[in-house]
C-alpha cells in the first residue's frame, strides 16, 4: 500500500492545481513542493531503515527502536514517544519494510515465530 501511496503521489506530480484542499490540514497552493517533500520524507526512512539493519536481523519493533521520529519537529527517540505513537511508529516502519521488500532490498525471515527482517546487500 506505501508503494501505491508514492506512486499516486508522483502521478499527481504534474498536475496543475491552484488551490489544494487536503483530508487534514490547511489549504495550501503548492502541490509540487508538497509532494517533493512527502516523497523526501519517504525515502529518509527507507534509509533510515536500512541503517538500522546493518548489523544484522532485527524485527520492526527494533528497527522502530533504531530510528528518529517526529523528525519535522526536530526529531524524537522512539521512547520518548507516547504509547499510541509508538504503535504508529512500528506500524510505519513495517509499511515501509514492505515496500523496502517490493523493492528488493530487505528480506523478510521467520525466526522462533516472530518475522525478522535482513538488508540485501
Amino acid at each position: 500500500p506505501l508503494g501505491d501511496y508514492i506512486s499516486s503521489l508522483k502521478k499527481l506530480e504534474s498536475l496543475k492545481a491552484n488551490f489544494i484542499f487536503p483530508g487534514h490540514g490547511p489549504l495550501f497552493n503548492a502541490l509540487g513542493l508538497r509532494i517533493e517533500k512527502i516523497l523526501q520524507h519517504h525515502e529518509q526512512r527507507k534509509r533510515a531503515i536500512l541503517n538500522a539493519l546493518r548489523d544484522g536481523l532485527k524485527t520492526a519493533y527494533e528497527i522502530a527502536q533504531k530510528i528518529p521520529w517526529m523528525t519535522d519537529q526536530g526529531g524524537t527517540a522512539f521512547r520518548d514517544l507516547q504509547v499510541w505513537d509508538k504503535r504508529m511508529a512500528v506500524t510505519e516502519t513495517l509499511a515501509h519494510l514492505k515496500l523496502l521488500a517490493v523493492e528488493g532490498k530487505v528480506s523478510n525471515v521467520a525466526m522462533d515465530g516472530a518475522s525478522m527482517y535482513i538488508a540485501k546487500d
